[in-house]
């Protein structure tokens, strides 16, 4: 998957790509298509050998490793409440009727302006309005 994506063009030669646990085993053969990248542009756990434990540092790391991703994950999670029109369970109206311009919206929009203009025009004027 990550030799079909082109990884080594969207990424900097500096940057690090975090991994599952299974996407180790698929580096060297990325590395051999991919002329870019090198074993330091990849992060991922670090795997138990068989019947030996990890060791303080070993294990050090993988917590703050896992600590990393799920901050991360978590934070793509919260996402999807701070945009409310993401969240995909309601409808979004993208155009209401109102908004379409129409002949019959035009002459609605006028007689409404002509009704306003009337109303101004018929007003009487008191002796109070003088004043000012």
């Amino acid at each position: 998957m990550l030799v079909d994506m082109g990884v080594a063009k969207r990424i900097h030669e500096v940057n690090c790509i975090g991994l599952d646990g299974g996407y180790p085993l698929h580096i060297p053969k990325l590395l051999e298509k991919e002329q870019d990248l090198d074993t330091r542009n990849f992060c991922f756990p670090i795997r138990k050998r068989n019947g030996q434990p990890l060791d303080e540092d070993e294990a050090t790391f993988n917590t703050m490793f896992v600590g990393f991703r799920s901050m991360v994950e978590n934070t793509l999670g919260e996402l999807r409440f701070t945009f409310a029109k993401f969240n995909h369970k309601d409808a979004i109206p993208v155009l209401q009727n109102s908004e379409v311009e129409t002949v019959q919206n035009r002459l609605q929009n006028g007689s409404e302006l002509q009704e306003l203009q009337n109303a101004f025009l018929g007003m009487d004027m008191s002796e109070d309005d003088e004043e000012l």
